[in-house]
């Protein structure tokens, strides 16, 4: 694909490119192109160098879906970005649902569909499974947390520090669910009329 998105930043700096830096740019894993991008002169409007970027081809994706139909079919109720592009181009999908509904739900409104059943391999019900972000619907962004995730961050002791409570200190998601705790995924939980939560403040500064 032709791109001028990359100019200007370290994608295109060779020290950041890993796959190279770890020799699998020999073309040998058909995965792996053997370039990560190349520079062209446009050839139509001669406008210059654009970038020439390969198709990514994973293995595997792993795609979070609002809702999964019985029979595989995967919903996004917000902006779907290029989820649809990405489990169309990987060999094998899993899909991580909020909820599994009965397909026959998701064939009334069939446009709002993102990718068919027999594109998806495996499908894991994971309620909360897109926080600290929101699902539209669901339950809002959780700031608070991710505020906290920020300022761990800024240093690789503190992001270690968090990353031993929050990645490593849980056995598995209903163990991070319930360090969370109820009353703050309460909090978060979307009003069912209204799809957003009406007990977090918002706009005072």
């Amino acid at each position: 694909m032709p791109t001028a998105a990359a100019m200007g930043t370290d994608i295109l700096n060779p020290d950041f490119d890993m796959l190279q830096k770890a020799g699998l740019r020999d073309g040998k894993n058909p995965k792996i192109p053997r370039n990560k991008f190349v520079m062209h002169n446009d050839p139509f409007y001669d406008m210059g160098d654009i970038i020439l970027v390969p198709a990514a081809n994973p293995d595997w994706a792993i795609v979070y879906a609002s809702k999964a139909g019985d029979d595989g079919t995967i919903r996004i109720n917000a902006q779907t970005y290029t989820d649809g592009e990405i489990i169309r181009a990987a060999d094998k999908v899993i899909v991580l649902a909020e909820e599994i509904v009965p397909a026959s739900y998701l064939r009334e409104d069939p446009v709002k569909n993102i990718a068919a059943g027999y594109m998806i391999d495996y499908m894991v019900e994971m309620p909360w499974g897109a926080h600290p972000t929101g699902s539209q619907g669901y339950y809002d962004v959780d700031g608070d947390f991710i505020r906290d995730f920020y300022s761990a961050s800024k240093s690789q002791a503190g992001f270690d520090k968090w990353a031993d409570e929050w990645i490593y200190g849980v056995a598995d998601h209903e163990e991070y669910l319930a360090k969370l705790g109820i009353t703050r995924l309460e909090k978060l939980k979307a009003n069912s009329v209204l799809g957003y939560s009406s007990r977090i403040k918002r706009g005072v500064r």
